[in-house]
Formats: C-alpha cells, structure tokens, sequence
C-alpha cells in the first residue's frame, strides 16, 4: 500500500471537531493492516486510570472508531507487574488482563512494552547495578535510572519475565524498551560536544568482563576509572564499542529467540534512539550500544524515538531520519509525539500534522503515537483537533 502524504492542514486552529463515539466496538479487523499505525498507552498512569475507571470499552470504542490499529502498553513497571506473576510482586490496582481480553475480542492488535534495563528500584538492593561513566560518577541525575545491562543475573531475570509476559498474554508484538545503555537523550542537545555526554560503563563488572572480551588486562586496578576509560579509548575504542553493542544485541537475540519459541508470529520492536550516525561520534553505537546491523537479525522493527519537539528541531529531521535509512531493509516504525511534555501543549496543530506527515515517508512501514494520556482535553485543547487530524490521515492512506 503505497501512502501520499497528504495530511491535509485545512482546519482552522480555533474549531474543534469532536469524533463521536458509537455505543459498540466497529466490526473490523484493523491489525489487518500492512501499515501499522498505533497508540502507546501507560495505564499505570493516573491520567488514565482516571479516565478508564470504570472500563477499558470507550478506550478501544475511541480507538476504532479512529482507525488506529494498534495499542501498545506495559504490563510491569520496575519490579511490580500489573499481573498475577511468578517472578515479580503483583499490584492489583490495574486491570490490565481485562484490557488484553477486550483487546483480543475486539481483534484490535497490541503489543507488551517492556522496559528492559529501566529499574530504579533493583538498585535499592544492589548498587552493584549502578552504572558508572567514564569519568567514575555513578550519580543519577534525573528522573533515568537504568541498570548496568552486563550484569547476568539481571538480564536472566528480563528474560524470564519476557517470557512469562508472551506466555500469559500471547500479544502480537513485544516491544524491548530501554534496551541500551544509560543516557538520558531528551536532554541532550543535537549539536552539544561528543565528549560532554556521559558514556557508560566502566564498573568493575564491565571492566572485567571487557578484559576477557579482549584477551588483554587492562592497566592496573590502582588507576582512577577516567584513566582507565582513556587508556580503552586511546587502545581499544573499536573493540570497547564492539563489546558494548554486542551485549545489547546479545539480549535482543535472546529476548527474540524466547518471544518466538513461546509464540512463533509475534513480532519483535526494539525501541531505539533518533540518533543519527553522525551525532556525538556515532553515539547511537559509541554511547547507547545500539547497532540496528548487529539487532536486526530475524524478525525485528525498530521503532526510533523521533520526538522532535523534545529534540529541539523541527518534524523536517523525522524525514532526514527516514531517508539515512533508505537503502537499507530495516523495518521502521518511527514514533513520533503528539504534544508537549508537561501541562501546557506547545505543540502546535499544524507542526504535528507535519511531523505525522514525515513519519510516513519511505521507508517507513508505519507510525506509533506518543501518547495516549497526552490527549487529555484538560491539559490539551487542541486534542481533539489532533485526533481529527490521525482519522482523517489513516481514512486517506487507507483509501490510496
């Protein structure tokens, strides 16, 4: 299905047309689709809960009705599941096993996101975890607290929960969040210094195991961590980043194996950094450790982060983004936003009918809507607006 971009900005920016919703759920099968396009949703969130007390119904009612064929949300958060699990403590207060049963009724596919090394409260008992740069700071300094991901207890208990997750739920894709080193690129500026971002990790554990990866020591442990972080990049930078991509792609493999023992047709996203390769030498590889290249073997999509409001730059970079990939076989599923962080939208109608615009441009295979709960009328009034503006692109693309 080929799509025009033809998101059409004829709506005046003071009207707000209201999609109205029907009393039942619209008899079709829109994972059909060959283009995905699809909300997240965070139903840990007060936001939502709030919305969604009573029943999950008008939610799916308000996602068909818009055209939206795919829902994507998390069913654990840290080290609490929203389910009856066997390896992580239960929270009752969600109702999430009801929202799979209605998702799977109304045939409205979904995918589990699942925060790989995000999880501040596992360090509270092993600070082992705490991820050190390559200045020997093992500060958080935001609201971003990951794991160090070489650690292999940690990774075998992700694993464990992957697979319990696919077991129980059997959604249609599992989306590895998360999955990568520590870095907080929301707040990083594009054109900041390569040398000004913290890169991680050099903890002992890290350390070690990087020696063996080399079959060489490093010098002695009596160096400070900024001298030995130097000593790799002056001796072993190729092979530092070699290292660090393959762990992450270790865990993806693995991840992907389990997912599809389990349920052979699910379909695997990795959550990825809207890096360019020519930012902060490579950072995307040299800094987060994610090399599409190394993760991409089976099935796998990549969902790129193309927030570009919160990027600072305008949508155009979503189309840049895409078109660095062209000659390439990746699947890309570019997830873009649809307001601003924080209580006051200033994410104009017209710039995000331009940024869902880019995000359609080859080779784009379809579209993920960041997110849901930020739609809220009360923080947003020109949400409704918005969402004429996804039905009315999806009614079109569908048409072509």
């Amino acid at each position: 299905m080929k799509l025009k971009y033809i998101v059409s900005i004829v709506i005046c920016l003071f009207a707000v047309t209201v999609i109205f919703r029907q009393d039942t759920l619209l008899p079709r099968r829109p994972k059909n689709s060959s283009f995905l396009i699809g909300f997240k949703i965070y139903p840990q969130q007060h936001e939502f809960q709030q919305i969604y007390k009573d029943s999950f119904r008008p939610f799916l009612i308000d996602i068909q009705q818009i055209g939206c064929n795919a829902v994507f949300f998390p069913v654990y958060e840290y080290q609490t599941a929203f389910y009856h699990s066997q390896i992580l403590p239960y929270s009752n207060d969600l109702a999430i096993s009801n929202l799979v049963d209605e998702l799977h009724k109304s045939r409205i596919a979904f995918g589990i996101i699942c925060p790989v090394f995000l999880d501040p409260e596992r360090i509270q008992d092993r600070p082992d975890l705490i991820p050190i740069d390559q200045n020997g700071t093992d500060d958080y300094t935001n609201w971003q607290k990951m794991v160090c991901p070489s650690d292999s207890a940690f990774r075998k208990q992700r694993l464990q929960l992957i697979a319990e997750i696919v077991r129980k739920f059997h959604p249609d894709y599992l989306n590895l969040d998360f999955v990568r080193y520590p870095c907080t690129w929301e707040e990083i500026r594009l054109d900041a210094a390569p040398e000004s971002v913290r890169n991680f990790c050099y903890c002992p554990r890290c350390l070690d195991q990087f020696q063996k990866y080399i079959g060489n020591s490093i010098p002695s442990d009596s160096l400070a961590v900024r001298s030995k972080s130097k000593w790799i990049d002056q001796n072993y930078s190729t092979e530092w980043v070699a290292f660090k991509t393959d762990l992450i792609a270790d865990f993806v493999h693995q991840a992907s194996y389990l997912a599809k023992s389990i349920s052979p047709d699910i379909h695997i996203i990795i959550h990825t950094l809207p890096w360019l390769p020519d930012l902060f030498g490579n950072g995307i590889l040299s800094i987060v450790g994610q090399d599409m290249q190394k993760m991409a073997a089976g099935d796998i999509s990549f969902a790129p982060m193309l927030y570009h409001d919160i990027l600072g730059v305008e949508p155009q970079y979503i189309r840049k983004y895409l078109a660095s990939y062209s000659s390439t076989n990746y699947r890309l599923l570019p997830s873009i936003q649809i307001s601003s962080l924080g209580n006051l939208d200033t994410l104009t109608v017209s710039e995000f009918a331009s940024a869902l615009e880019m995000a359609a441009a080859p080779p784009s295979r379809g579209i993920i809507l960041f997110h849901w709960s930020s739609l809220s009328e009360t923080h947003h009034p020109s949400a409704q607006t918005k969402l004429q503006i996804i039905a009315d692109f999806i009614r079109t693309a569908n048409s072509q």
